[in-house]
């Protein structure tokens, strides 16, 4: 292997790997792979792939949800993202006009309008442990609504301290649609799905950075910094609507069938034990789809019976793994570099 890694002489597959396709090819000729006999595939042109993870004969999970509900999910979390990485640097043209009319030095107009780096950074350590407890719908809707708010009151601020304590909120706001939505995307599209949403995802808050100061210039040069607020509200309030309505709960308790160097005898068995656990529950709860309605409650109850605090204290031990780091380094850098091109 590459990098001087060594090669595995016990396990059959990589850990964390899965097998995509039950086909591979010998000789220029498709054969079929034992380890994919009973498990699930996809449809069309993608009959030939394993679906990873193994979804459940249940209604209810978020992998059988109908194509047209996945995807209005995911273009309306892709649309508030875009919304969320404006937000952050969109003022940035406008600070040396802003020190003018407070009669601040431009330091302080930074570090004021600032401040929602601030709420984003503290709160992006407690959502995925609330979203995890509480399931994503209501983070996604508390967030997106906090947004709204607090960019009515930056709109409507009278001094600069109003300014700095509605920019918090905003970060509080900001931090679900920064982090959570690779959940979102884990939780109701297969591996093979994943990585074409991620890009517009990760392109989507890109644009949102990109384009949120270029536009914010125009309107603070021919209006004022509170009438660029106020045009924002117009398209949060949008967001708000489409979350309620388009993004129901994707939190989904399923055991997961084998997907890594399994046998073929182990896969069929899980698979029967997994179905035969579903019909035990009740043949109607899994073969009746949930109304429009119902999936329109904001709470859903609790999705995990570990307290808080143990929830928020998992994710730490990858903090002693290098991969993390290379991917802190690689996706903050080109955030940090890119807000940085767009300030003045």
């Amino acid at each position: 292997m590459a990098f001087g890694i060594l090669e595995d002489k016990i396990l059959k597959q990589v850990p964390g790997t899965s097998l995509l396709s039950d086909l591979k090819i010998i000789r220029g000729q498709r054969v079929r792979v034992d380890e994919a006999d009973g498990l699930k595939r996809g449809t069309g042109r993608d009959s030939h792939i394993v679906l990873v993870p193994q979804p459940s004969d249940n209604l209810n999970d978020p992998l059988n949800w109908p194509r047209w509900k996945k995807e209005a999910c995911f273009w309306t979390l892709a649309f508030t993202a875009s919304l969320d990485g404006a937000l952050s640097p969109m003022v940035g043209p406008g600070y040396a006009l802003l020190s003018q009319q407070f009669g601040i030095t431009v330091d302080n107009v930074a570090s004021s309008f600032g401040t929602i780096l601030l709420g984003l950074a503290c709160f992006m350590l407690f959502q995925n442990t609330f979203a995890v407890k509480f399931g994503h719908r209501i983070v996604y809707l508390c967030s997106v609504s906090l947004m709204f708010i607090s960019c009515i009151w930056c709109a409507a601020s009278p001094n600069i301290i109003s300014i700095r304590a509605s920019r918090i909120f905003q970060g509080f706001g900001m931090s679900a649609l920064q982090s959570l939505v690779a959940s979102t995307i884990e939780q109701i599209f297969f591996v093979h799905e994943r990585g074409f949403r991620s890009t517009i995802w990760s392109f989507s808050i890109m644009a949102g950075i990109t384009l949120g100061p270029l536009l914010y210039s125009y309107v603070i040069q021919n209006l004022s910094w509170q009438d660029g607020f106020w045009f924002v509200t117009i398209p949060l309030g949008l967001a708000t609507l489409m979350v309620f309505f388009f993004v129901p709960e994707t939190t989904y308790e399923r055991k997961y069938g084998p997907t890594n160097g399994s046998s073929a005898h182990s896969a069929k068995e899980e698979v029967k034990d997994e179905s035969s656990s579903e019909s035990e529950m009740g043949a109607s709860d899994a073969r009746v789809a949930p109304s429009y309605l119902s999936q329109l409650r904001v709470w859903h109850g609790t999705f995990s019976q570990e307290n808080l605090f143990k929830i928020f204290l998992r994710p730490f031990p990858f903090l002693l793994s290098p991969v993390t780091w290379f991917m802190f380094l690689a996706h903050g850098m080109q955030t940090v570099w890119l807000s940085k091109m767009v300030l003045p």
